[in-house]
């Protein structure tokens, strides 16, 4: 016998209409096993009714925020003390990786001194043949014809778009396979 529709309705809290109504009671009046659930249901919802609710011990909300506030200011305090280990054993792996170099500019400072003037004049000379570079990309810039530079850079640019569109697409269907 098939008695779901019946028991969603013994234990919902909604009224029935007068089919549902006049069908359940035809239900019972044929079901056993719906009947004990009647009987059972209207047993534990009258104890609930007639059980005292207790009310909260006085200060009960005062206690619950100030230990939430304590537990908040531990949980900040070890995130700090936690960001803080883990800044000073960074700084001191740094520190043990660069003291094998900091140890030849001890040993020989006038060496370093060298090393930091060669690296600044290679600085100068990229960037001397970046503008060379430039001088001459714009001298030419007259040859190349307008509407040229104009179709290159459009190119490029739906070059870019379906790129973006591609990678879109791969991401959001990875996002959904998983």
């Amino acid at each position: 016998m098939n008695h779901l529709p019946f028991k969603e309705w013994l234990l919902s809290e909604e009224p029935l209409n007068q089919e549902q109504h006049q069908a359940f009671q035809e239900h019972l009046s044929n079901c056993a096993e719906c009947r004990q659930a009647q009987t059972s249901w209207g047993d534990v919802h009258s104890l609930i009714r007639r059980t005292p609710q207790l009310a909260p011990a006085t200060g009960f909300a005062d206690r619950w925020q100030s230990r939430l506030t304590a537990r908040r200011v531990r949980r900040q305090r070890l995130q700090l003390g936690l960001a803080l280990a883990a800044g000073v054993a960074l700084v001191v792996v740094i520190l043990l990786l660069l003291s094998t170099q900091l140890s030849t500019i001890f040993q020989s400072p006038v060496q370093f001194l060298l090393i930091c003037v060669a690296q600044v004049a290679s600085l100068f000379v990229l960037f001397s043949s970046v503008q060379d570079y430039l001088v001459v990309f714009f001298r030419s810039f007259p040859l190349i014809p307008l509407i040229g530079l104009v179709l290159a850079v459009g190119f490029i640019s739906l070059l870019g778009v379906l790129w973006l569109a591609a990678y879109q697409q791969l991401v959001v269907a990875r996002r959904f396979a998983k």
